[in-house]
């Protein structure tokens, strides 16, 4: 009788230990086994809701996320190619999108509204294409002055090419060296990083003026539309993902996320490095669907954007 009362008491210990864990684990946080490689990104996903979005040849997931609609691109970097594109002037990312042929793409770097000068570091096919440092909206502002050395270093996405031809990706401040046996084909720069630290304060995104006030360029603290990129595992399960989120309405700052919640959304799919690309209005996402472009998150009409972050079959 003695046995069986310590069997029934240990047997209840398990389920309430079981138990604990289910509901914290799948409530709150994805466990460590989960952050890494294709499984671990699927049960994120699924654990967030995601739907699997038909007629598209790229994995593409959509999700509701704090009152938000979120829209996610899974790429396989062994079987694509992510690629930053840009025009002379001006154009919608569906244009971009269209023109490149391209499987699917998000809105990229910072561009003045009023010219479409980028403020943002691009190359493509290893040439410096846009400059921020030709941009007189940045270089002729007396309150940037100070802060010029941090914008023009701010984090990037990088593609770099193998001595044996093998393509990998790399997110780094712009001053970085080129890894060791690569060579850089293209970048394109956003900022500020979001994983592993969010680096918002050193990116000049937050800054204090002379005056001694606060400015937030961005809404680093503010809720606002989001558009990202991240790395995900590594080797052989190495996967890529491009994510776009945004509150309804969709203006400069109306319901959406803050750059913390925005890299702890990114934490919880299993991200090792993030970066934030400009978003607001601009944050836009489109998707190949059938024989047609589908726009997941967006204004309507679309923002112009300078450039955009294209996923093109290998």
């Amino acid at each position: 009788m003695k046995s069986k009362t310590h069997l029934f008491i240990l047997s209840a210990l398990y389920c309430l230990v079981g138990l604990f864990y289910f509901c914290f684990f799948s409530g709150n946080s994805v466990s460590a086994q989960e952050t890494s490689g294709k499984k671990g990104l699927t049960a994120a996903l699924q654990s967030l809701s995601a739907t699997l979005l038909p007629g598209c040849p790229l994995p593409v997931y959509t999700f509701n996320y704090k009152s938000c609609r979120a829209a996610l691109v899974l790429v396989d970097a062994s079987r694509y190619r992510v690629q930053p594109f840009f025009t002379g002037k001006t154009s919608t990312t569906a244009e971009q999108v269209q023109k490149c042929g391209a499987l699917a793409g998000i809105n990229g770097g910072y561009f003045n509204l009023s010219d479409g000068e980028s403020a943002s570091f691009l190359v493509r096919s290893a040439k410096l294409e846009l400059d921020p440092r030709l941009n007189k909206a940045l270089t002729e502002n007396e309150k940037l002055k100070d802060f010029l050395p941090a914008i023009f270093n701010r984090s990037e996405l990088r593609i770099l090419q193998g001595m044996g031809g093998t393509i990998d990706y790399e997110i780094c401040e712009h001053s970085a060296p080129v890894a060791g046996g690569f060579k850089l084909l293209d970048s394109i720069q956003g900022g500020p990083l979001l994983l592993p630290t969010l680096t918002a304060l050193p990116e000049a995104f937050l800054r204090t003026a002379k005056d001694g006030s606060t400015v937030d360029a961005i809404g680093v603290k503010r809720p606002a539309a989001r558009t990202a990129f991240a790395i995900v595992g590594q080797g052989p399960d190495k996967r890529l993902i491009l994510l776009a989120i945004a509150g309804r309405g969709q203006d400069e700052f109306s319901s959406g996320l803050t750059l913390e919640e925005l890299a702890e959304l990114l934490l919880r799919l299993g991200a090792k490095r993030a970066l934030n690309f400009d978003g607001g209005t601009s944050t836009t996402m489109v998707v190949k669907a059938g024989s047609k472009l589908k726009t997941l998150v967006g204004k309507e009409p679309q923002t112009r954007v300078k450039s955009t972050l294209l996923v093109l079959p290998k």
